[in-house]
């Protein structure tokens, strides 16, 4: 009897849906027992939530939904809380799954309104939510308490915004809240949640981040990450009783995060050093505890309950993020999770060059360089110049996934932090508001000169390709330097600032038009500035892809560049998720987008004609 096999493989490289295998796992919690960690992952397919045991194992799945991507909060007799929206529409609703796994239960059904979830309070009987269910265009803070199955209301805004919850004191007297304005201007709020009465801590600025805040168990401090009357964000000890602040974490980088045990003599945070993101133990009297400490990115410090084990997430340029245990009294660390699957090892993907180079007029700019395996100044390769979203963001020293795989593929990924750019302090990040397209320009085209100048990039094939603000820069890119790159790949991004600004969500207002412009104080910037009324020197090739449900950048975005281009004639190709909104959270979804990207590129740039 014959036997037929499968085909043999052709040898031409890793696949796109291998590097699809690679899992994402973030959004850690431990369980009130301290002998469970829960997490969100794409293990199978979809990100869901999971939950293994601190000592290692496998991992057991505990929802079966389609998207999960909020951080669960882990309750001691009713299960684990997260907020689920839409395929994407952002519209975030309560759900509670038990502990164990099971059915989900749906505990706010208003699929208009979004929801943000905060942490548990310390009898595990509440969580903090704020929800624009009163006001689409701003945000009101309540708790909801599971043994009533209501929330009560504790905090109003009467203002265009976003507030976000945070954290509990100790005795679950007081919460903390952010109330974002813009990415430069936020306030803190710690609120008493029997009287309702608010009071604001490291007032008197209008241009301050405050990125987490928690309670000392001594009742009256709370630890604050903020930039408050600085450059770099710094850890600051507030007592919210009187006012007074004092550093406690202040060096020449931004403080990133930070978590503090149980009984407040340990802190871990984590600091931004060139894109790395290094991970630091200290008392709270500031004595400096030892930990190892890799290159790449450390994120999601927390204590368990007990406070002998620290978990937290660590992700390098070739190791995606992974789960791990470090037990503070035997100095070990354990790994719980291993995203790095389909065959793969960390030899089969590149590290980044990191590069500094001064823009057009003297700025200096940092850059990393992704060059793929075999790349030399006899063999130049084609290079893809790749603008991160935001813009307020940064490229780190971290795995990217749309990275490597280009770079299998044979590109060089060019990937500069333009002013703009968190990560440098605070004035080098003010520097986009109102100038989208203008100096961020400047700096992304003195990075594919800086790359060129290594010898290892073929001028000749470039291309350039972003995502969010990201896809506004690959247009801008290709309306305003037209000669410089053969083609592009704009994923939902925005192409004209004015129906941009007008369609986002409502509660928006108050920070989009500081950080963009204002539709008719700015209206002629912001016309000179889209790159929709500068469609016609497009040149080069283009692909968009868009989400159906993106309540950031609507699909007209899209499709009106899109329009253009074919009335134009121009090539352009344009595909429309109809179940994603902005980003991607679903695995064949992506791969489809990925795989098109390359061949897109492939098409343009693998040839030297």
């Amino acid at each position: 009897m014959t036997q037929h096999s499968a085909p043999c493989s052709t040898g031409q490289g890793i696949t796109v849906e291998r590097f699809l295998a690679i899992r994402r796992t973030f959004n850690l919690e431990f369980s009130p027992e301290g002998d469970r960690i829960a997490f969100v992952s794409n293990i199978a397919g979809a990100y869901n939530l999971w939950a293994l045991p601190v000592t290692g194992g496998w991992p057991v799945q505990l929802s079966v939904e389609n998207r999960i991507l909020s951080a669960p909060r882990w309750l001691k007799d009713y299960g684990i809380a997260v907020a689920q929206d839409h395929e994407g529409n952002e519209n975030y609703q309560l759900k509670l799954i038990p502990a164990n796994g099971g059915p989900i239960q749906d505990l706010t059904c208003k699929p208009d309104v979004q929801h943000f979830i905060g942490h548990a309070s310390p009898d595990g009987q509440a969580v903090l939510l704020t929800s624009n269910e009163r006001n689409r265009s701003m945000f009101d803070t309540y708790i909801y308490e599971f043994a009533t199955g209501r929330a009560r209301k504790i905090f109003s805004r009467e203002i265009y915004g976003d507030d976000y919850p945070l954290g509990w004191s100790t005795d679950g007297r007081y919460a903390a809240v952010i109330r974002h304005h813009t990415n430069l201007k936020m306030q803190l709020f710690v609120i008493d949640v029997q009287t309702g009465e608010a009071t604001e801590l490291l007032a008197g600025r209008d241009d301050t981040q405050i990125v987490t805040a928690k309670f000392d168990p001594d009742g009256e401090h709370v630890y604050v990450v903020t930039d408050y009357n600085r450059d770099f964000k710094a850890l600051l000890r507030v007592n919210y009783r009187t006012g007074k602040a004092a550093p406690v974490i202040e060096v020449s980088h931004d403080v990133e995060e930070m978590a503090l045990s149980p009984d407040g003599k340990l802190i871990a945070y984590t600091v931004n050093e060139d894109g790395n993101i290094r991970l630091r133990l200290v008392t709270s009297r500031g004595v400096t505890v030892p930990l190892a400490s890799r290159e790449g990115c450390y994120s999601e410090p927390r204590f368990s309950p007990d406070g002998t084990l620290l978990a937290y997430f660590f992700n390098g340029p070739r190791q995606p993020n992974d789960l791990f245990i470090y037990d503070l009294a035997a100095k070990s660390e354990r790994q719980l999770t291993f995203s790095l699957v389909g065959g793969f090892s960390e030899d089969d993907f590149v590290a980044p060059i990191s590069r500094s180079f001064n823009s057009s007029d003297g700025m200096e700019i940092h850059s990393l360089l992704y060059l793929p395996k075999g790349a030399s100044p006899e063999r130049p390769v084609p290079a893809v110049l790749y603008p991160h979203g935001g813009p307020n963001w940064q490229n780190h020293n971290r795995f990217y996934m749309w990275f490597q795989y280009l770079a299998s593929r044979g590109y060089a990924l060019i990937a500069p932090d333009f002013r703009g750019s968190t990560g440098y302090g605070k004035r080098f990040m003010s520097l986009i508001y109102k100038d989208w397209g203008g100096g961020d320009l400047h700096d992304m085209l003195a990075a594919v000169e800086d790359a060129v100048a290594t010898g290892f990039v073929d001028p000749q094939r470039i291309a350039v390709l972003g995502m969010s603000y990201g896809g506004f820069a690959t247009l801008t890119c290709l309306t305003k330097a037209p000669q410089t790159f053969r083609a592009g790949v704009d994923v939902f991004g925005p192409a004209n600032l004015i129906t941009f600004i007008e369609s986002n969500p409502p509660s928006w207002r108050d920070s989009v038009y500081p950080f963009v412009g204002h539709p008719i104080d700015d209206h002629d910037m912001l016309i000179d500035r889209s790159p929709l009324t500068h469609v016609d020197s497009i040149t080069a090739p283009l692909l968009v892809i868009q989400g159906k449900n993106d309540p950031r950048v609507a699909p007209a975005e899209s499709e009106q560049i899109v329009a253009a281009l074919r009335l134009r004639g121009q090539p352009v190709e344009y595909i429309l998720f109809e179940d994603e909104g902005h980003g991607f959270s679903k695995r064949p979804n992506e791969l489809k987008a990925l795989k098109a990207s390359a061949d897109f590129l492939d098409m343009y740039l693998q040839r030297n004609d």
